[in-house]
């Protein structure tokens, strides 16, 4: 299988910037960041967690998607984002004809880099929802985290150096010590400003662009990590009708993100990874037939 490349043309199969793999298990973390994401002392929970059970080496991609959440509640999700043409869009400008797909804004802390690959790895080559993440790293490290990345799914990863419009089946990630943000109209974009809790890029300027942009047509999740980024931002997706969720806290390496966020009634539902991801693959899909359906002649 090719992969993509980055926006830099940078390719996804570099030897430097992709993990090793071993019989029956997914690609490594790259060994230069990992340390720097996860505490040393949490080592030990990461190993036994492999990053993609449903990947083999090499450049053999096998996705497993978990059916475990029943449809009813996809389609109740699909409905509770205002599919219809007639939902409200928050302050999204048109752009003729064009679909524009389900955007998910996506953030994980430390300790979360592995529950990411989970979900990210889980999601099927044919996903027609477009991320957008934030992954607090390290300034510098983003173009191998987006290697790590892109060694997980036959999904495209760009980094967001210059605008980059929403599409299906594009994860964007948030380039280094800057934010990444909607521009308010159909592209995701980055920006400079303050650091928020510590952080840039941030979750909460993420959700809280999102929220702005495209109210309640968008999905918000928080996954394992330190701190409490991201809740904010949550509440303000969840006050403006978008969906959101967290990654449950008993499966979580560290669970302050998730937790802070359930605190705050900021998320509808608490999830495994794994089942994150299906609902974000029927929410999506929902969203495109419905959106391509032919309008009722008058």
């Amino acid at each position: 299988m090719s992969h993509p490349t980055f926006c830099r043309g940078e390719a996804a199969t570099d030897p430097a910037a992709r993990g090793t793999a071993q019989e029956g298990q997914g690609p490594s973390f790259p060994s230069r960041i990992k340390s720097t994401l996860i505490p040393q002392n949490y080592d030990n929970r990461i190993a036994s967690r492999p990053l993609l059970p449903c990947c083999n080496g090499g450049d053999s991609l096998k996705v497993r998607v978990v059916v475990s959440v029943p449809t009813t509640t996809i389609a109740l999700l699909a409905n509770s984002i205002e599919l219809t043409a007639g939902g409200t869009a928050g302050t999204r400008k048109s752009t003729g004809n064009s679909v524009v797909p389900l955007v998910i804004g996506i953030a994980a802390g430390v300790g979360g880099s592995s529950d990411l690959g989970e979900l990210v790895g889980s999601l099927n080559p044919r996903f027609s929802g477009c991320l957008a993440i934030v992954q607090h790293l390290p300034s510098g490290f983003a173009h191998s985290f987006a290697a790590y990345l892109q060694s997980l799914t036959a999904l495209r990863v760009v980094i967001a150096e210059a605008s980059v419009s929403v599409a299906p089946g594009l994860i964007v990630l948030a380039t280094d010590d800057r934010h990444l943000v909607s521009d308010g109209q159909d592209a995701l974009c980055s920006r400079d400003g303050e650091r928020v809790l510590g952080h840039r890029p941030a979750a909460d300027v993420l959700f809280r662009s999102l929220a702005d942009t495209w109210a309640g047509r968008a999905v918000g999740v928080v996954l394992s990590g330190a701190g409490r980024d991201g809740s904010a931002g949550l509440l303000a997706m969840r006050a403006r009708g978008g969906v959101t969720m967290v990654q449950s806290t008993d499966s979580a390496v560290l669970n302050h993100m998730p937790r802070a966020a359930l605190e705050r009634g900021a998320a509808l539902r608490a999830l495994r990874p794994k089942d994150i991801s299906h609902l974000l693959q029927g929410t999506a899909a929902e969203r495109r037939a419905l959106q391509e359906r032919p309008s009722a002649p008058p």
